[in-house]
């Protein structure tokens, strides 16, 4: 029998034709007619379709912000709306900029100095191809000589030669030492002008403007967004962490936190109502278009697990919806015709069968259809007229 009262008391019911009963237990209660179940929970608009605006992802730099515009405030394309502080980045930069500078002085040095060098070799081989003429005079002189000063004069021009060709191979290698050389000082100001222009996108990056036309919300740092304080003015956050979101009006839904005990009776697609606390006067269509499959919850918050469920609202260009806004959506998950409803308190139960009790003390046999809120939906032959007592055992009253 305790089975009866194992569903949470969390569904709530509409009634057709008949109002809630209190929760206080009375002596008799009335029986009403064609009750339509529906779970209601409570949940916070958003967009659908919201644009979020999240720091850089340069993982190595903390992000702080020291400009925020305006949350609810109309923004256009372009407008400035984060600020993160730059210090770090401009240190950065500064450093690389006098590290360009000193590579470029280096260059220019080594520039000089292979030139220099080059200049070096090269009058090296004119002394040589200046002393190669000599020696060609010689030996051409020496052909009136002995054969031994021809032999001198020949092996001298040989050993001139010889030298010559050594030099201007040694010219050919200092091309290559030099131009190495300088290369790898070309690559270093390579470097550093890439460190440069990194730097200059980085804070380029950190002036975030808006890529369109909308309203400014600021984002929550918990849960998903859906939770915790709000992004502020002087928070340090993490790389590509999202910041402010700017919401598309005309595609709004509910988030709700569907409490685990009711997530058998909800799917994707059931209709459902909204009404905006801001807004009592409209009952918004809607439906259900997502629910999570992983249970969902906080323990600072709550030790209710629940799955996060949203629940898309059908009108279209709804302007004076806005994200953040409380809402309470009513699904509706099952009509259960020709039955009546009665609270669960007042069955009696012998060997698996049910019935009720009239002030007059008569058993009406009855079939339970379901069991929801403290309240049994029941069929049977019943007098709408009477009214039925309260099974004592189960209403507490003894």
């Amino acid at each position: 029998m305790n089975r009866i009262f194992s569903i949470a008391l969390v569904i709530d019911l509409l009634f057709i034709g008949c109002s809630r009963p209190g929760n206080n237990h009375t002596d008799s209660y009335p029986l009403c007619r064609d009750s339509l179940v529906a779970v209601r929970e409570a949940g916070e608009l958003e967009s659908v379709n919201s644009t979020v605006i999240s720091a850089p992802g340069k993982w190595d730099l903390s992000y702080q912000i020291v400009y925020l515009a305006e949350e609810g405030s109309m923004v256009s394309e372009g407008d400035t709306v984060v600020i993160f502080d730059t210090k770090q980045v401009e240190l950065q930069l500064n450093e690389s900029i006098k590290q360009l500078e000193s590579h470029e002085q280096e260059l220019l040095g080594k520039e000089l100095s292979n030139r220099l060098t080059i200049q070096e070799i090269k009058n090296s081989i004119q002394n040589l191809e200046i002393q190669e003429e000599i020696n060609l005079n010689r030996l051409e002189q020496a052909k009136y000589n002995s054969d031994v000063e021809q032999k001198d004069a020949f092996l001298e021009l040989e050993k001139i030669r010889q030298n010559i060709k050594r030099a201007k191979e040694t010219l050919q290698a200092q091309y290559i030492l030099n131009r190495n050389a300088e290369n790898e000082i070309k690559l270093k100001i390579d470097q550093t002008r890439s460190k440069i222009e990194l730097n200059r996108r980085i804070i380029q990056d950190m002036y975030i403007t808006s890529p369109k036309n909308g309203l400014i919300i600021y984002y929550k740092q918990g849960r998903g967004g859906r939770s915790g304080e709000k992004i502020k003015l002087g928070d340090t956050v993490r790389p590509l962490s999202p910041i402010l979101k700017i919401p598309d009006p005309n595609n709004m839904m509910v988030i709700v936190d569907l409490n685990e005990v009711d997530r058998a009776f909800v799917s994707e697609g059931i209709a459902a109502e909204i009404v905006v606390e801001a807004y009592p006067d409209t009952v918004f269509k809607g439906h259900v278009s997502y629910i999570s499959i992983i249970v969902d919850y906080d323990y600072s918050i709550s030790n209710t697990k629940c799955y996060i469920m949203n629940v898309n609202i059908d009108s279209r260009e709804n302007f004076r919806l806005k994200p953040g806004l409380s809402a309470i959506v009513t699904l509706f998950i099952q009509q259960i015709d020709n039955s009546y409803r009665i609270p669960s308190w007042c069955l009696f139960e012998e060997k698996g069968n049910y019935y009720l009790k009239s002030e007059k003390m008569t058993a009406y046999p009855v079939d339970l259809q379901m069991l929801s809120h403290g309240n049994a939906y029941i069929r049977g032959d019943l007098p709408q007229e009477q009214r039925f007592i309260a099974n004592k055992k189960l209403s507490g009253y003894e």
